[in-house]
């Protein structure tokens, strides 16, 4: 019986194997730098998202001081 074909086949499929395993290894560099700046992007929205808050709270106080001058002053003017 001739193993020929058979040895053929399975030697094709190692070389597919390898060269989809070297596919992949050049895919990596891409794939861990794309890994890093979402690391880097999401340590900065965690440092920042305090801070937004923050930055959010002020304006809405001094909006609320606003309001209360406004209507103090409109019920100044409709007692004149």
């Amino acid at each position: 019986m001739d193993q020929a074909p058979l040895y053929s086949q399975i030697y094709i499929h190692i070389l597919q194997l390898v060269a989809s395993m070297l596919e992949e290894r050049d895919h990596l560099p891409g794939t861990l730098r794309e890994t890093k700046m979402l690391a880097l992007t999401q340590r900065k929205l965690h440092e920042i998202g305090p801070e937004n808050y923050s930055l959010q709270a002020v304006p809405t106080k001094e909006l609320h001081v606003c309001r209360a001058q406004l209507l103090q002053r409109e019920e100044v003017i409709a007692e004149l």
